[in-house]
């Protein structure tokens, strides 16, 4: 096995990932203005891709644990590549959508695959938190190009621009692949998928976010609000049923128990709130409030989009001397501290200055959230189960996602709207409010882990010796 293009092809699909979903942001606004999205529906194009991303992120992880890493990392890697080449041709919101959730299907399937083959071909916990710490960056590296290049290429070749730019990259992921990812036989020979638990779990996560997102317009105690939340409610207990029922479950129920599963899980669903409200309600404030041009609204998002790469070496490898429940902790609250300073620009000024201090505290702040949460959806739990556990945590934060942009967009529309300094301000606010309760909330779950963690790593220590 050759572990450089291994790393570099899961790092490309990374990249992509961050690229895609910043990109498309700041295209919003042209395509709105073009007719090809509707404005009042905006937060769709982010949404169709995040809520199809998160229901089969665990089919994914099963498909990559019983069927083999490389072919699902391929298949998913190419459905990326054709979702992409039918966004750039959309001409309808029809269209639009439809590609993004192609797009989906593919990251779905193709993300777990390919962390599931860097935690088994780097099963020590150290070396693992190098590499996870190198998935952020990659990430970043997505943020820095999208930031800048997106702006530049919405600005100057126009919004199908920003699914081309995806093109080359899923090439180079194909490619590293087929060169470094090891073939080895499926898992299970006589494998079943739960094919139920995937329609159940797309349908009740659609259906939330929808009305999620509706709250805004409709408000949260009438009709259609009480019965979309009802429905959503039935669909996820038709799906806890079925997956207790399926002898070849999506998500096996007993991973919730095992290890940092559980807290990775909980704990990742505020993770991408930081990344939801900059990224989406940060480009609508620099484009529509203070009139910014979409390549200058680029040069902004550089201050968000680098320090995941500057920050990511120190905290992978300081982060185990403070322990998980500070360092997450930590990062909630810098993410919660940077937001505040965003609604004081937003509703006082001076605009800039306060914009890119807050983005640069919600970009260490994510950073040093994101690589110990991921190194603990993997911690004390069996090797063949290592592409399950990576997409439940895949999972629950793409989830906190597609809930939280529903949420802060509904926020917004219900206290001035998507194009106000009033509304999106409360955007941000009920945004740092979410990410100080999971500060908490970290320094509470993740003590018993810290314990677990240290007890193992003298383990180690011994047994070399």
């Amino acid at each position: 096995m050759r572990r450089v293009p291994l790393v570099a092809a899961v790092l490309a699909a990374q990249f992509l990932g961050l690229v895609d979903g910043l990109i498309v942001s700041i295209g919003v606004p042209a395509m709105s203005a073009d007719g090809v999205l509707d404005a009042d529906d905006a937060h769709w194009v982010l949404n169709a891709y995040s809520v199809a991303f998160a229901g089969l992120l665990p089919l994914g992880g099963k498909s990559a644990d019983l069927w083999g890493r490389r072919r699902v990392f391929l298949t998913g890697q190419a459905l990326l590549l054709t979702g992409s080449l039918l966004g750039a041709l959309a001409t309808t919101p029809a269209m639009l959508l439809g590609a993004r959730v192609v797009q989906a299907v593919g990251a779905g399937i193709s993300t777990p695959a390919g962390i599931a083959q860097l935690a088994d071909s780097f099963p020590h916990s150290r070396e693992r938190s190098r590499v996870f710490g190198l998935l952020t960056m990659g990430g970043g590296a997505g943020w820095v190009s999208a930031g800048l290049l997106g702006g530049l290429l919405v600005a100057y070749l126009g919004w199908p621009s920003v699914f081309w730019v995806n093109v080359p990259i899923c090439l180079l992921a194909i490619t590293l692949a087929l060169l470094a990812f090891p073939r080895r036989p499926a898992g299970t020979t006589s494998a079943t998928m739960d094919w139920k638990g995937a329609v159940l779990l797309v349908a009740a996560l659609a259906l939330f976010v929808h009305t999620a997102g509706q709250v805004g317009r409709a408000g949260p105690l009438s009709l259609p609000t009480l019965a979309g939340a009802t429905v959503a409610a039935l669909l996820a207990v038709a799906f806890a049923v079925a997956t207790r029922r399926a002898r070849e479950p999506l998500i096996r129920l007993a991973l919730l128990r095992r290890g940092g599963v559980p807290v990775a899980a909980v704990l990742g669903l505020a993770l991408p709130v930081g990344f939801v409200s900059t990224q989406f309600l940060g480009s609508l404030y620099l484009q529509q409030v203070l009139d910014l041009s979409a390549d200058h609204a680029g040069y902004v998002f550089l201050a968000l989009a680098s320090m995941p790469l500057l920050a990511t070496p120190l905290v992978s490898a300081k982060f185990q001397r403070f322990g998980f429940a500070r360092s997450v902790g930590a990062g909630f609250a810098l993410a919660a501290a940077g937001l505040g300073m965003i609604v004081a620009a937003v509703l006082d000024g001076p605009p800039l200055p306060l914009v890119i201090a807050g983005f640069v505290c919600v970009g260490v702040g994510v950073t040093m959230v994101y690589v110990p949460l991921t190194v603990a959806s993997v911690a004390g739990i069996d090797e063949a189960d290592n592409g399950s556990a990576t997409s439940i945590f895949s999972t629950s934060h793409q989830i906190g996602g597609s809930i939280a942009l529903a949420v802060l967009s509904s926020v917004a529309l219900a206290a001035g709207g998507l194009h106000s300094a009033r509304g999106l301000a409360a955007g941000f606010a009920t945004a740092g409010g979410l990410l100080a309760l999971a500060a908490l909330g970290a320094l509470l779950l993740l003590r018993r882990l810290d314990t677990t963690q240290e007890d193992q790593e003298c383990q180690e220590s011994t047994t070399t010796a």
